[in-house]
């Protein structure tokens, strides 16, 4: 006997209900920190016949039958889908479901609360669907209001690429009608069959995966699904620590960078070394809870007369990357401040301070290949600002497990820069895209970051995290 998995909407009362099919009901729900949790989607897998499919849902517990209806019955209220995928790469689906004719007004609002698209429409009873196109900004709410409910989930946005402007389009009513074939909310599978259950929860800038139940379901059965946050990694990019009013974004005060550290202290994130990640990705090392990596770019001499003291009295490790260049000039450090850093060892023993390279001169490292007109040239200059940086460094410190940090950003995932960069000895690349990492997303040569600036408010990592 063949089944179907129907994906409905609120419980169906099997009572009263004829067909050829057996009427059983699959629920399914979600734990998370030791509590019920919704979760936003489920990945059915049939083990027999090879074949699988994913689900949305929007409520907090996610319910199929197998049964022969030809059609899904309706909601009984009106409701706001999560975005399907989330996070998403340049734009992500949303629905929509109206229990009876109405006016809809969709809003987009960016992390400040500020509106930055607004979409009005009169549609008809039943489900929509949407389509969002964002722009380069990460997090996004979406509102919807109707008169009949209102609702708004947390969007976010995996790359920091995107449109000059935000765009929603709509896609349709979505139809249940299945005739008297499976259609494309069914998912067939036999009798004896055995089907393996995952959920996803997107609950933040990535998935949180549950375990997999594997089962032959024959009757009504209720699965709970249990789901364990994963570890993720959150390099925070600094510059200039001052003790006075910032005089741009990229300063911070000294005041705020203490308090900072207090605050990932109290939180009890572990605090990495970069040369921690080629361990972590190895399986050296384990986390045993979301981690950030503490990074300063430039050189500036508030590295060793502000950060120094207040990173040794709560023994924290930090990378920082010298433009070689600027050393011993103007408010930048000395080789003398360098080497004294690299030679630090905490109360147990331990080197805790890594110099890395921000290239000899800080150039735009990619765009600098529009005034080569031999490609030979441009190559040659990628080696002289990559070799030379990291030579003084390697001599002037002892230390050879070096990082390259990209100036001004410029040069994310270029061939030739990560070519020079392993010829030249480099461990890895950090970048300055916006992202976290789990360890097995880490890519040693496109590592993304996050910048602390002189407004941030050190809560945001959380939404790198609290997924």
């Amino acid at each position: 006997m063949t089944r179907y998995l129907s994906f409905l909407i609120f419980v169906l009362l099997t009572a009263g209900v004829s067909c050829g099919y057996s009427q059983s009901k699959l629920v399914f729900t979600g734990t998370y920190k030791g509590n019920y949790h919704r979760f936003d989607s489920l990945l059915i897998e049939d083990l027999n016949s090879g074949s699988k499919i994913l689900k949305y849902y929007p409520d907090t517990i996610l319910k199929l039958l197998i049964t022969g209806l030809d059609e899904l019955p309706g909601k009984p209220e009106g409701s706001l889908s999560q975005n399907y995928p989330n996070p998403f790469g340049e734009n992500t689906k949303f629905n929509i479901y109206l229990p009876e004719d109405d006016n809809i007004d969709i809003r987009i609002l960016n992390v400040s609360g500020m509106v930055i698209l607004r979409y009005e429409r009169f549609l008809p009873s039943g489900e929509h669907s949407f389509t969002f196109t964002g722009t380069r900004e990460k997090f996004y709410l979406l509102s919807v209001k109707t008169s009949t409910f209102s609702s708004s989930v947390k969007m976010i946005k995996a790359t920091n690429e995107g449109n000059p402007v935000a765009n929603i389009e709509y896609n349709g009513r979505i139809s249940y009608q299945n005739s008297s074939k499976k259609g494309n909310s069914d998912f067939e599978y036999n009798t004896g069959d055995n089907l393996v259950f995952t959920g996803y929860m997107t609950d933040g800038a990535g998935l949180v995966v549950s375990d997999t139940i594997t089962d032959i379901p024959v009757e009504s059965t209720t699965y709970t699904l249990s789901f364990e946050k994963i570890p993720r990694i959150l390099i925070l990019m600094y510059h200039k620590i001052t003790d006075s009013v910032p005089a741009d974004e990229y300063q911070r005060n000294s005041t705020d960078f203490e308090q900072d550290l207090v605050y990932l202290r109290d939180h009890n994130y572990m605090v990495l070394s970069m040369e921690d990640l080629p361990q972590l990705q190895s399986g050296e090392k384990k986390l045993a809870s979301d981690a950030v990596i503490i990074t300063f770019d430039d050189g500036y001499e508030s590295n060793y007369s502000e950060v120094f003291p207040l990173l040794t009295n709560y023994n924290m490790p930090a990378t920082f990357f010298l433009v070689t260049e600027w050393i011993e000039t103007a408010d930048f450090m000395t080789w003398s401040e360098v080497w004294l850093m690299s030679q630090y060892l905490n109360p147990a023993g331990q080197s805790i301070f890594r110099m890395g390279s921000h290239t000899s001169s800080h150039p735009y490292l990619e765009q600098s290949a529009q005034y080569f007109n031999v490609r030979q040239d441009y190559l040659n200059f990628l080696n002289t600002e990559l070799r030379d940086s990291r030579t003084w460094i390697v001599d002037v410190t002892g230390q050879t497990n070096i990082f390259l940090s990209l100036p001004y950003g410029d040069g994310a995932n270029n061939q030739d820069i990560i070519s020079t960069a392993k010829e030249n000895g480099y461990l890895g690349i950090r970048t300055s895209i916006w992202n976290s990492f789990a360890i097995e997303q880490i890519d040693l040569f496109a590592l993304p970051s996050f910048p602390v600036l002189s407004g941030t408010s050190i809560e945001m990592i959380d939404n790198y995290f609290n997924y």
